[in-house]
């Protein structure tokens, strides 16, 4: 008889023949917790890299008339904003 593969996350053994996780003990590992963080850390980067654009554009626009309101300002304010914990 074969042996099935088993691993071991968190101190967490899983195998082909685990019929589930338990929730509360998956969200709790230190592992889900370095993967949120990093996820968190990565869409930081996105929205700020947005926002540096939006200002790139304002500084472009400056002395401009031909912009009116939201302005790439009020773009770059929003973008971060979103990022805002509350």
């Amino acid at each position: 008889m074969t042996q099935k593969p088993t691993i071991k996350i968190d101190g967490v053994e899983i195998n082909q023949t685990t019929p589930y996780i338990d929730y509360d003990t998956w969200a709790a590992s230190p592992l889900t917790k370095a993967l949120n963080d990093r996820l968190d850390a990565a869409i930081l980067a996105e929205r700020e890299a947005c926002a540096k654009v939006c200002d790139e554009m304002e500084r472009g626009a400056e002395g401009a008339e031909c912009c009116k309101w939201p302005t790439p300002a009020d773009c770059a304010a929003a973008i971060r904003a979103r990022g805002e914990k509350k």
